[in-house]
């Protein structure tokens, strides 16, 4: 097994920003590798709020196909 990963950032912004771009290239990596779909599990919280507003803005977010994304809802 690989050590975690930490990450330090400077800010919430940071963060969210960082998680999204990271969620763009796992969704697409998923599609690529499972037959053209990912799913995606959505929670919520003011964090994750960041993370999705930065998903829209994203450039690399509107490239996915997101018509192959399944969305599940979790909390």
């Amino acid at each position: 097994m690989s050590q975690p990963e930490v990450v330090v950032l400077p800010d919430a912004n940071a963060l969210a920003a960082e998680v999204a771009a990271r969620l763009v290239v796992a969704l697409a990596a998923a599609q690529q590798t499972r037959g053209g779909r990912a799913a995606l599990g959505l929670t919520a919280g003011s964090i994750i709020e960041q993370v999705w507003t930065s998903l829209a803005a994203s450039d690399d977010a509107r490239a996915l196909d997101w018509s192959a994304v399944d969305v599940l809802w979790g909390d």
